[in-house]
């Protein structure tokens, strides 16, 4: 074989040698470069005053409400508040107000019929008391028997008692006769007039008209057996958000209000005897003030139903949050710069922000970007990032549980 095949040969196999330790052929090995630190922004739980709620849907009523009928038949001859000048330019009529007017005529007479049949027995209950009196000296003489006495009394009895009866009946007339002006029990908004001038109306038959108070008014909500029990014992330890009168507060809102807002306020004036056991519910009324009509019945409500007092609480951005299964958890910068898992027990969400009740303290730095290229014991590069602006502490309303 040629000596310069033979040193090619022994050569390469050198460079095997070389290649498969770690080395090359073109000289001595050199040392990897060092892995960079993976950069991560993190920023520190926001502080805010916050109270604990619970949100419901709810729906507005009247405090008064009441189907305007007729109690006399007859036939209607004016509809009075059409023409009042705040119906015409509010809808609204005030306390005693003429609504409606039967044909009084007929009932005038019935009236004039019975005063003068009132009178007749009046003047025969004159007469025979003083038939009475002449008679009773006459008994007293001897003159006329006990019988013809008596017959004279029963009679002037049974003539008071006739004309007692006509006073009831004239009574039940012009009662008959007031009825036929029909007027409003209370100030408030009234409907549209089911029927026309001229029209036969029965007594108790049909609806005229509705009319419904304004001011207050109240708001229909249902809560759940549990927030029932939670709210009753926060009521015994005296925890609640109340007014000067001790009445739970509760805040409103609109479907045109701001969304997620409550500005609203007004309190609790009534609970249901019993938890619906169909459905586990508990019904609860509160009452707002509505001045400026801005509130109607059967409008629906946001309701919010306030737990406690305000209380400062820790909030971190929603993305900070991880998951798994039913655990959820963060990821914190140790003052090593190493990652470390913390679990957290999660409270509601407003807007970007959510509650941490438990697992992260105040000055801790919360990965909030980045999670997905870490895990815990990994040193990091961290970068603080301004916070998400924190919420209003009695308008902001959770997103989600």
């Amino acid at each position: 074989m040629n000596a310069s095949v033979v040193r090619r040969a022994a050569w390469g196999a050198v460079c095997v040698a070389g290649l498969a330790t770690g080395g090359g052929c073109g000289g001595p090995s050199r040392p990897a470069a060092a892995v960079e630190a993976p950069k991560v922004d993190v920023s520190t739980p926001v502080k805010q005053v916050l109270v604990d709620s619970e949100y419901y849907p709810g729906v507005f009523e009247a405090v008064d409400s009441v189907d305007i009928r007729a109690q006399v038949t007859g036939y209607l001859i004016d509809i009075p508040y059409l023409r009042a000048e705040s119906f015409l330019k509010q809808g609204k009529v005030a306390k005693d107000e003429e609504l409606f007017l039967i044909d009084p005529r007929p009932f005038q007479k019935t009236v004039d019929r019975l005063e003068a049949d009132a009178k007749a027995l009046e003047a025969q209950v004159v007469r025979w008391r003083a038939e009475e009196a002449r008679n009773r000296q006459l008994l007293a003489a001897n003159t006329i028997s006990r019988e013809e006495f008596d017959r004279i009394v029963a009679a002037r009895l049974s003539t008071e008692a006739q004309h007692e009866a006509a006073l009831a009946q004239i009574g039940e007339a012009r009662l008959k006769l007031e009825f036929c002006r029909i007027t409003a029990p209370f100030a408030g908004r009234i409907s549209r007039n089911n029927i026309s001038a001229g029209n036969l109306v029965s007594a108790d038959a049909m609806v005229l008209t509705n009319l419904v108070s304004i001011d207050p008014i109240y708001v229909v909500f249902h809560i759940e057996e549990r927030i029932l029990q939670r709210f009753l014992r926060l009521k015994l330890e005296g925890k609640l958000k109340e007014d000067e009168n001790k009445r739970a507060l509760i805040e409103v809102g609109l479907d045109d209000d701001p969304p997620e807002t409550y500005p609203h306020q007004g309190w609790l004036d009534f609970g249901d005897n019993r938890v619906d056991p169909n459905t586990g519910t508990y019904l609860l009324r509160g009452v707002l003030g509505n001045p400026d009509d801005r509130f109607k019945p059967g409008y629906s409500a946001r309701v919010r139903l306030l737990l406690g007092s305000p209380r400062e609480k820790l909030l971190v951005p929603e993305r900070a949050i991880c998951r798994d299964l039913d655990q959820r958890y963060v990821y914190v910068v140790g003052p090593d710069n190493k990652i470390v898992y913390r679990k957290v027990r999660t409270g509601r969400l407003y807007g970007q922000l959510r509650v941490i009740d438990e697992g992260v303290g105040p000055d801790d730095r919360v990965v909030v970007a980045g999670v997905q290229f870490i895990r815990p014991g990994m040193v990091v590069e961290p970068r603080p990032v301004a916070s998400p602006s924190s919420v209003e502490a009695e308008g902001q309303a959770p997103q989600s549980p």
